[in-house]
C-alpha cells in the first residue's frame, strides 16, 4: 500500500494539474535523457514548441476557467497527435512540447500542419446564464531537429526562434528551426580566456 501511494505521488509530481500531461520539470528531465540517449546512437529528434494564439484574449473575452478548459483542450488535442515513443508536456503558461524520435521533419511538419488545421476549424461552445457562447483558438509551433553537437539550451533556443517567426508571420503555422548555429557558437573558438 505504502509503494502504491508513493507511486502515485511521483507521477502526481510529474503531471502538469491542469492539463494532466507531464510538467515543465519532467520535460526539462527528459529532454537531458532524450539528448544523452541521441547523441550516443547518434540519431537526431524532433523537438516541436506549440504557443496557443492570442491567448490572453481569450482569458480576457471569456474568463480565465474557459481558458483553463482551452489549455485542458488544447493539450488534449496534442495527445491524439503523439505516439507512445513521443514526448508531452506543458512547457509554461500556454506552451507546449513534444519530442519525436523516429520521423523525419517533413513529415513532423506535415503532421503538426494538420494538427493546427483540426484545432483552428473547431469549435468549443460553453453556457453562461443559459446563453451560448463560443471559443475559437489556434496554436503556432516552432520545429527543431537536435544535431548531436548541439545541447539542450542550443536545441530549445532554434525551436523557440522558429514559434517566434510562427507567431510574427501570421500563427496558426508551423516555421521549421534554422540548421545554422548561434553566432556565440561561432566565436566560441575565437574567445579567449582571461
Amino acid at each position: 500500500m505504502l509503494q502504491t501511494n508513493l507511486n502515485h505521488t511521483k507521477e502526481e509530481a510529474s503531471l502538469d494539474a491542469l492539463t494532466r500531461v507531464a510538467n515543465r520539470g519532467s520535460f526539462d528531465r527528459a529532454l537531458e535523457h532524450w539528448i544523452a540517449v541521441h547523441k550516443e546512437n547518434r540519431k537526431p529528434f524532433i523537438l516541436a514548441i506549440f504557443d496557443l494564439d492570442n491567448f490572453k484574449q481569450i482569458n480576457d473575452t471569456h474568463g480565465h476557467q474557459v481558458g483553463d478548459r482551452v489549455l485542458f483542450c488544447a493539450a488534449q488535442w496534442f495527445g491524439r497527435y503523439v505516439r507512445s515513443t513521443d514526448f508531452l508536456a506543458r512547457y509554461g503558461g500556454e506552451e507546449f512540447v513534444i519530442m519525436l524520435a523516429d520521423m523525419e521533419l517533413s513529415q513532423a511538419e506535415a503532421r503538426f500542419t494538420e494538427l493546427l488545421g483540426k484545432i483552428a476549424a473547431s469549435n468549443y461552445e460553453y453556457k453562461v446564464e443559459n446563453e451560448e457562447r463560443i471559443v475559437t483558438f489556434t496554436a503556432s509551433c516552432g520545429l527543431a531537429e537536435f544535431t548531436i553537437e548541439e545541447s539542450a539550451e542550443e536545441l530549445l533556443r532554434r525551436a523557440d526562434e522558429a514559434l517566434y517567426v510562427a507567431k510574427k508571420t501570421g500563427k496558426n503555422r508551423v516555421v521549421l528551426a534554422k540548421k545554422t548555429k548561434s553566432l556565440w557558437q561561432t566565436l566560441k573558438p575565437f574567445v579567449r580566456k582571461s
